[in-house]
């Protein structure tokens, strides 16, 4: 695995907060495919994940049949993604989060998904340019279980938009919950549902560890990625050509090259520097070629002008 001190992340600051050392495990900001907590390093402190499910056998031969149908070259020019940004507060107005803060969050998505966090990285076509925060004090919704009447509530009032605009909110979730979202063509059966949720805690600046990746990461999910230890080590596990099969999620930040599936079908070390692992974010840098050409096709088939 290639060195995490060569990120453009400095290791010794991050928006203004210090950074622990690579190497040294960090609370990780992370995505259960499942829905399900992972256990991982500092498992005291309560790993953080998401409710992002694993979507079912059937369900993903459905999707991966059709995306075979769509040509995978890339398209000329970048895509600009509008995103709405949603700050669902207690009814004090406590758990807010700054304008500022929302700011830095998305210059790091830009700088993610143009590969610019560390040598390696793969430039995307896709941008991300804010349109407005609104906030709305509401106990209720600040807290509400996934799918509850109340968070459908909440983002039936306050989703903006159609398939192809972000909507992206931020509210407190149970303890350990980092975050979860969705996938492209869950659109259709539920557009009002459609945008990922993460944790005010989970926003970039609120720790040493929170360097604003768990947006990237859930971002990723939306624009149709799995994780790069779905399926393990399987022929087909994340659908993705350049990310070696990996058994399943890596946390903290390895000293040196992860490989837990070998023998000849399986080359390569695992791609623990993939947004779409669980590696801790002072070491997690890179989209593939392969992944910016998936999520290509996905946007062309579920989100553009849908």
């Amino acid at each position: 695995m290639p060195d995490c001190r060569s990120s453009n992340k400095s290791l010794s600051t991050y928006f203004g907060l210090p950074v622990l050392a690579c190497g040294t495990i960090l609370v990780v900001a992370a995505c259960g495919g499942d829905g399900q907590s992972v256990s991982g390093p500092n498992n005291d402190q309560g790993p953080e994940y998401c409710g992002t499910p694993t979507p079912s056998a059937n369900e993903i031969a459905s999707v991966e049949s059709l995306l075979a149908t769509v040509p995978a070259t890339r398209a000329a020019g970048d895509v600009t993604i509008p995103v709405y940004v949603h700050v669902i507060t207690m009814d004090d107005g406590s758990l807010d989060v700054a304008d500022a803060t929302i700011t830095e969050q998305i210059r790091i998505m830009n700088e993610a998904f143009a590969g610019l966090q560390a040598p390696g990285g793969y430039k995307t076509k896709f941008k991300f340019q804010f349109v407005s925060t609104d906030r709305t004090a509401n106990s209720a919704w600040c807290t509400s279980a996934r799918d509850s009447a109340d968070e459908v509530a909440m983002k039936t009032a306050l989703r903006r938009g159609s398939a192809d605009d972000l909507n992206l909110y931020i509210r407190d979730l149970p303890p350990g919950l980092g975050g979860y979202g969705g996938f492209p063509w869950w659109y259709p059966g539920a557009p009002h549902m459609d945008g990922p949720t993460i944790d005010y805690t989970g926003v970039v600046g609120y720790s040493s560890s929170a360097l604003g990746d768990l947006a990237v990461h859930e971002v990723g999910h939306w624009l149709g990625l799995y994780h790069t230890f779905q399926g393990g080590c399987e022929k087909n596990n994340d659908y993705v050509s350049d990310t070696p099969a990996q058994a399943g999620p890596t946390w903290g930040c390895p000293a040196g090259n992860v490989d837990t599936c070998t023998g000849n079908r399986f080359p390569g070390y695992d791609p623990t520097m993939n947004f779409m692992d669980y590696t801790a974010n002072a070491c997690q840098y890179q989209f593939t070629k392969a992944q910016s050409s998936r999520m290509d096709s996905m946007w062309a088939t579920y989100r553009a002008g849908k």
